[in-house]
């Protein structure tokens, strides 16, 4: 299997040839998957609760918008969505196939998140 960053710039390359709309999102994150080394997302554990948002158990939830959205605009509603119909995952990302925001879910091992929690973020814009 080619290296990490092989993948990820094969990943990358390709993604920047989507349309990068709803339509796209299953084969987005496919491909992000095995650019990680997942065979799918269904070995993984991946599944889709949307059209266009990937749950993955306790680690992550990613909301994908059309491409040029407004990323920031949109992590108040989706941590809205990660509190009160979620398990909790650790990492809740918004993605409009050029724009990556990943937050950190303000619960740690051991502690409760409070409503007055929120994420740390970090937005990964490719160069």
């Amino acid at each position: 299997m080619p290296e990490l960053a092989q993948r990820l710039a094969e990943f990358a390359a390709h993604v920047g040839a989507l349309a990068g709309d709803e339509h796209d999102a299953r084969d987005f994150c496919e491909r992000l998957f095995r650019a990680f080394g997942w065979p799918d997302l269904h070995t993984a554990g991946a599944e889709f609760d949307a059209p266009t948002r990937l749950a993955w158990g306790r680690t992550l939830l990613l909301e994908l918008h059309p491409r040029g959205t407004a990323l920031a605009g949109q992590s108040r509603r989706l941590f809205e969505h990660w509190q009160y119909h979620t398990s909790h995952p650790r990492y809740v990302a918004l993605c409009d196939f050029t724009e990556l925001l990943c937050m950190t879910s303000p619960r740690r091992s051991g502690s409760r998140s409070t409503a007055s929690s929120s994420p740390t973020c970090r937005a990964i814009t490719p160069p």
